[in-house]
């Protein structure tokens, strides 16, 4: 990450008013579509709760074409529905045609079982809700089956 990326993504937690973090947000959203930083950077940066919920703001800006290769990165962002910007991130997710994320929700999803974790599980179940999937629409349907019962929603 470059230093003026780093100075913007680090001013996001000390401005003095709306105006002034809508204007950091936008100046972060302006350089990434400018290929001055990557995208990847908006994803729960220095691996401080403090920053996620101002980046999932950002994040709420760009495109599927935009996010489409860091997809699973923000499905992260789920394993507790409880993370500053999870909601956004999942609402933001949930925005998209489920049908060009099945493929990388599966491999989520398959990460989760191997993992047993049952808190990321429910934040996907979550997902799953907002974004209207059911059964018929994974091309692995006994994935559904598992995440479901692993959340204990069955």
């Amino acid at each position: 990450m470059d230093k003026e990326t780093e100075d913007i993504l680090r001013s996001l937690i000390h401005y003095k008013s709306e105006s002034d973090g809508e204007n950091l947000r936008q100046e972060l959203y302006d350089r990434i579509k400018s290929g001055k930083a990557d995208i990847s950077v908006l994803v729960m940066p220095f691996n401080n709760s403090l920053y996620w919920y101002q980046t999932a703001l950002v994040l709420e800006r760009f495109c599927f074409d935009d996010v489409r290769f860091i997809v699973k990165d923000l499905f992260r962002w789920l394993e507790d529905i409880n993370f500053p910007g999870a909601r956004e991130v999942m609402y933001f997710l949930a925005s998209f045609d489920k049908g060009k994320l099945i493929k990388d929700l599966e491999e989520v999803m398959e990460d989760i079982l191997e993992k047993n974790d049952d808190c990321w599980a429910y934040g996907v179940v979550c997902y799953l809700s907002r974004a209207g999937c059911n059964r018929e629409d994974f091309r692995t349907p006994e994935l559904y089956d598992k995440i479901m019962k692993l959340a204990d929603c069955d």
